[in-house]
Formats: structure tokens, C-alpha cells, sequence
């Protein structure tokens, strides 16, 4: 495939994606410069602008010895590439859509970087983490809320389920990686998992069940900056998230905060946090 027909497959796909977790996220900004036809493609993003910034707090919490690096749910492949650039580093990443693993496949290509980033178009249901490599890191950002709905359909069929089903999953990924990077959501399928207000403490507890030591918490305190500021395991009881509600008839979510309005937004990511574990 020459570069014009790469160019040209990008733009077909990521002009007419439309499924449940299409336009989520950008293109790295290294990709765009290298690559400045990407920017005349219209494609709209309908998630929150967070990509650069959850980046940049990861790159800042990265231990040295890191070589080796996992993605389960890749998505448009925005850190599995940024690493595989920045860092030098051997990425396998995963993505169960098709047209997505797709693109990024065709920008890993176009910037040169194929010999060290893998994308493979599949899952990692609760069975597969046994046939996963060792990696070094393990990269899981808002997937596994989606357990019970997208994936792994037959061990979740309510919250409890969810919930043992998550620390099973948690403890598995201690087998197979020195240090998780992780975010969820607390709804599945319409359905509330755990109130989004006590996301922290009710994380915090499946950590724990499954074996990882928590090393830094990044929360979005100001709506207006979304700027991720961090917490190590002794700061972590006292911080406050928002409080997160769809408006149905705004169709965005609401912010609260002491039972007070604080914003309307798109999605409920700016209130997830961002969890960085060590396996024990």
C-alpha cells in the first residue's frame, strides 16, 4: 500500500466510524507533525480533550527499567504509540474493533515504529490474561466497567459479580506485569456499578482484594484546567471527587460538588481518576 492509499484508507475509516467507543481519542500530536495530511481529515472527537494530559501524568510516575509495554483496549492506539515514540519501547497493544485496530496499524506504519508496536485485533477476557507475555507495564484505562456488557458476558450478570469478577481480573494482571496504569467508569450498560462520588474508597478496596500496592492517584480538581494533580496512598482518604449524573434531556453529564451544579460535560472522564499500582 503506498503512502497516498494509507492516507486514504485512514481518512474512510476514521470519517465513517460510528460504534459505541468511536471518536474517543486523538491523534498523538508527534503523528500529526509528521504526518500533516491527518489534520484535513474530518474527524470529530465526542470524548473530553484528556488524552495529552493523562499521558503526560503517566510519563511522569514511569520507573526507568520500563521496556516492555501492554495495552488492553487500545482504541486509536494514543498511548501505545506515544510510548512506543517517546520511550523507545516494545508495545503490544490490544483492540477488539476491527476498524480501529485498522488505523492504528496504518499510523504505527506511517511513523515508522511497526518493528516495536504490535497491534493485535482481539480482547482480553478474564481466560486470555493467561496466554498474555510478561510485560513490564500493563496499560487498562476505562475497559473494565464494560465487563458484563462487551466482554466476558457469562461471569457478569450484576454488581456483585462485577465486583468479583474485578479483583479476579486485578489480581490475574499480577502475573503477568510489574505496574498497572489504570481507569474505569462506574456505569455498565445504563447501569450504575458503584456511586461515582465514592469511586476512590471503592477502588481503593478491590486494589487491595487483588494484590496491588497503589502508588499515585491523579484527580482532576478543576473543571476549567483539567489538570491531573496526584495523591500518594496516604493522601488518597482525603480527597473529594465530584459527583457525576447524566442530564437526559442536556444528553451531558453533570458535575456536583457539595450537592452544587459545577458543569455540564460531554462524559464522565474528567471525574475518573487515575490509578498507577505496583505488583507486591
Amino acid at each position: 500500500m503506498t503512502y497516498k492509499q494509507k492516507i486514504k484508507d485512514l481518512k474512510i475509516i476514521m470519517e465513517h466510524c460510528d460504534f459505541r467507543f468511536s471518536n474517543y481519542q486523538d491523534i498523538p500530536p508527534f503523528v500529526l507533525k509528521r504526518i500533516p495530511e491527518l489534520k484535513e481529515i474530518k474527524y470529530k472527537k465526542r470524548q473530553i480533550d484528556l488524552d495529552l494530559q493523562r499521558y503526560e501524568w503517566l510519563k511522569k510516575k514511569l520507573p526507568k527499567d520500563i521496556s516492555k509495554v501492554c495495552e488492553v483496549g487500545a482504541n486509536m492506539g494514543y498511548f501505545s504509540i506515544s510510548l512506543a515514540n517517546e520511550f523507545k519501547v516494545l508495545v503490544h497493544a490490544f483492540e477488539s474493533n476491527n476498524s480501529y485496530t485498522r488505523i492504528c496499524n496504518i499510523l504505527s506504519d506511517l511513523v515508522n515504529l511497526s518493528k516495536r508496536l504490535e497491534f493485535l485485533n482481539k480482547s482480553v477476557s478474564l481466560e486470555s490474561i493467561n496466554s498474555l507475555e510478561n510485560y513490564d507495564l500493563i496499560i487498562n484505562l476505562n475497559v473494565l466497567h464494560h465487563a458484563g456488557v462487551f466482554f466476558d458476558n457469562n461471569l457478569v450478570k450484576n454488581n456483585k459479580e462485577w465486583i468479583k469478577y474485578s479483583i479476579t481480573y486485578l489480581k490475574n494482571l499480577r502475573k503477568k506485569t510489574k505496574y498497572l496504569f489504570f481507569q474505569t467508569g462506574n456505569m455498565s450498560n445504563n447501569n450504575a456499578i458503584f456511586p461515582s462520588e465514592s469511586t476512590i474508597s471503592f477502588l481503593k478496596k478491590i486494589f487491595d482484594e487483588s494484590g496491588w500496592i497503589i502508588k499515585n492517584v491523579g484527580v482532576i480538581k478543576n473543571l476549567k484546567k483539567l489538570k491531573y494533580e496526584s495523591y500518594n496512598l496516604d493522601e488518597i482518604d482525603s480527597i473529594e471527587l465530584f459527583k457525576c449524573k447524566r442530564d437526559k434531556e442536556m444528553n451531558k453529564v453533570a458535575y456536583y460538588s457539595n450537592k452544587k451544579l459545577v458543569s455540564y460535560m460531554q462524559t464522565g472522564l474528567a471525574q475518573r481518576p487515575l490509578w498507577f499500582c505496583q505488583n507486591k
